[in-house]
């Protein structure tokens, strides 16, 4: 009787193991596909494109040199950890609302570089191009994605 007890409570270990995974496998999928949908929401509400950022931080000096500036200016003011701390959050959202970085669909008229920053009808142009297979001529409406696809 023994035994079988033992072996009735290792039956049940395994099968609650089991049944963990799977339920944690799930867990991770779903995880992934919702963060990767936020990713997404926010990259595209905000125009964020990663490789201009880097072409632009390394040929502009300037932009470079104000991040740089700001995030030490930052580090200096705040006195609290922003993760504790609401005001040093506030603090440092309104040390980057400061900079001019390349970011959003509207252009800024003034900057050098403006050239390289996808406004919004260049991107619905380059949507209708590769969703909708409209005959649009890809490098115009989009030079990132033609100089990586191409």
């Amino acid at each position: 009787v023994e035994n079988q007890m033992e072996k009735l409570q290792e039956n049940i270990e395994q099968w609650f193991n089991d049944a963990m995974a799977r339920v944690g496998g799930w867990y991770k999928r779903w995880t992934q596909i919702i963060l990767f949908g936020i990713a997404v929401v926010i990259v595209f509400a905000a125009n964020v494109d990663t490789l201009m950022l880097v072409k632009r931080f390394s040929r502009d000096n300037a932009l470079r040199a104000s991040v740089v500036v700001a995030a030490d200016r930052a580090v200096q003011n705040s006195a609290a950890n922003p993760a504790e701390s609401a005001s040093a959050r506030k603090d440092l959202l309104t040390e980057a609302e400061k900079l001019t970085l390349p970011l959003g669909w509207i252009t800024n008229e003034d900057d050098p570089y403006k050239t390289e920053q996808v406004p919004f009808r260049k991107f619905m142009l380059c949507w209708m191009d590769i969703e909708v297979g409209w005959p649009i001529d890809f490098s115009d409406c989009c030079p990132t994605w033609s100089t990586i696809l191409v």
